[in-house]
């Protein structure tokens, strides 16, 4: 008989992982090439898409901090 592993799937921390990978892309982007992905992708709404990937760089830190205090 098979043993299965379920994991739980936290969508908060998943979708803030996506936006992170996404403002590390655009920075490479820049870097590269100097141009803005994400201001060429959403144009005047790029400001929220940047404190989005803010938002969720804090919200993974936290969670980080939060699971090695834990140890």
């Amino acid at each position: 008989m098979k043993a299965s592993v379920a994991f739980k799937v936290n969508p908060i921390k998943l979708l803030a992982e996506l936006l992170i990978i996404i403002g590390a892309l655009n920075w490479l982007w820049i870097g590269l090439f100097n141009r803005d992905f994400v201001g060429e992708l959403v144009k005047s709404n790029s400001k929220y898409v940047y404190i989005l990937v803010g938002i969720s760089g804090v919200y993974l830190l936290i969670h980080k901090i939060i699971w090695i205090s834990k140890g």
